[in-house]
């Protein structure tokens, strides 16, 4: 990772939701959809943030960009702290953070044509109509579409083709960072290909830098620079791709990896079975939030929640095994350890 000041930068950011009562509107708890997670993204660099669904990384991003309102936490863009703006400042820095969704059909207005959608921010931005026409005709393009395929209405493009105007409506305001909630999730395997190439290259023509979400590790392998790993809220582990794939460090990120399938039948690998299911965000764990499915947790995962620390240079862990590293919160605890 580069240096020199963060493009995005989140610190301890939290979003919870209240749980309350139907008939007395009692507060019974709360959804602890992100507690407490920090990361950074340089210029130009691509985060991916992994997960399984429900974990929180949805939420995340829509919260980086107030979509929805953080419950606490501070998130930085080039030095600014963008959760206390009020909307005329927010205006200002929003065009420089744009988001492309996972339904590409549900987040256009199947009343307007690709062009119009894609018009839409150049207008709220008073850019003139004659230039309006000139980006659009140089969007289109950029994203492998025609202008012929920009008269036309969502329903009428391929899923494939309707991301690709996704991209482009998020690329109209010349934005610096991307968050991309699992783009590909909803296409085809050949076309999930061909718009993880399209960001990649757009990547590096625009000088973009991306926070790619996705509950796949072998898609964000290809885009990203490094990633960062998250189980019910926070994230366990972060480093360099390459160090992730070669040395995971966190029991969760190993039987994500060892879910990925290998394109050969001829190679047979014995398969990492998570037992149960992912604990209420409502009322998550203990200790460590993956202990009750993890097969080497031990009494002091129940009892002390490990937090993320560096285990080696550049690699983060939130294990107190990790690495072999015992952490030091637990030192005392581990030395005559027993089975959960």
């Amino acid at each position: 990772m580069s240096g020199g000041t963060a493009l995005l930068e989140v610190k301890n950011l939290k979003k919870y939701y209240p749980v309350k009562s139907k008939l007395s509107r009692k507060l019974l708890g709360q959804v602890k959809a992100v507690d407490g997670i920090s990361f950074s993204i340089q210029p130009g660099e691509v985060l991916g943030l992994v997960g399984e669904s429900g974990c929180g990384k949805s939420t995340a991003g829509c919260t980086v960009l107030r979509l929805e309102n953080a419950t606490s936490g501070e998130v930085w863009f080039e030095g600014q702290e963008i959760l206390s703006m009020d909307k005329r400042m927010l205006k200002d820095i929003r065009k420089n953070m744009q988001m492309v969704f996972q339904d590409s059909y549900s987040c256009m207005n199947p009343k307007m044509t690709i062009q119009e959608i894609i018009r839409e921010p150049l207008v709220i931005y008073k850019m003139p109509r004659r230039e309006q026409n000139e980006k659009i005709g140089r969007l289109l393009e950029l994203v492998g579409l025609t202008r012929e395929q920009g008269g036309r209405y969502p329903h009428e493009l391929s899923g494939g083709q309707r991301q690709r105007a996704g991209i482009a409506r998020a690329l109209a305001l010349e934005p610096k960072l991307i968050i991309a909630d699992e783009p590909v999730s909803a296409l085809d395997v050949s076309i999930q290909a061909q718009i993880i190439n399209l960001m990649a290259d757009l990547k590096k023509e625009l000088g973009l830098g991306y926070l790619f979400i996705a509950h796949d590790l072998s898609v964000v392998k290809h885009i990203s620079d490094r990633i960062a790993v998250m189980y019910l809220g926070k994230i366990v582990e972060q480093c360099e791709k390459k160090e992730l794939y070669a040395s995971p460090l966190h029991p969760y990120t190993v039987s994500l990896l060892n879910a990925v399938p290998i394109p050969d039948p001829e190679i047979k690998k014995e398969r990492i079975l998570l037992e149960g299911d992912l604990p209420s965000p409502i009322d998550p764990p203990s200790g460590c939030r993956f202990h009750p499915r993890c097969s080497g947790a031990k009494e002091c995962c129940r009892i002390s929640e490990p937090q993320l620390r560096e285990v080696t240079p550049g690699h983060f862990a939130a294990c107190h095994f990790a690495g072999g590293n015992v952490s030091e919160t637990v030192s005392e605890a581990v030395s005559e350890p027993g089975e959960v």
